[in-house]
């Protein structure tokens, strides 16, 4: 394992576990939207930003943030009844702890900027 990792080195290939984190978690706040959910994480990791889905069993907001403080997410995006009514998402910067609500079509630029 040591020389594939010497030969990524030299070849200056980095791991996505390395060279995308901090990443990202998408709260899970409605049922049955695994498809959505995806399209979003799929963007946010074309921009080149780690990004995963939360499957917990718990899926109130509150566990949901403790989980991403837990795993050191640098960013959770939101998109709830709320925000998906109004066609928007939300980005929460857990390090800054400022948050952007943004039209859904948004969410990759969010992160390439």
């Amino acid at each position: 394992m040591d020389r594939l990792i010497a030969g990524l080195e030299r070849l200056d290939i980095k791991s996505s576990a390395t060279a995308r984190s901090p990443g990202a978690l998408i709260f899970n706040l409605i049922p049955n939207t695994e498809t959505e959910y995806l399209a979003m994480a799929q963007e946010v990791r074309d921009a080149g930003i780690a990004c995963s889905i939360y499957l917990g069993d718990d899926i109130s907001f509150q566990a949901q943030l403790a989980y991403a403080l837990k795993k050191e997410m640098r960013y959770v995006i939101i998109r709830g009844e709320e925000e998906r009514k109004k066609g928007t998402v939300s980005v929460k910067n857990t390090s800054t702890r400022e948050q952007k609500e943004m039209p859904r079509e948004q969410l990759r630029g969010y992160f390439q900027t």
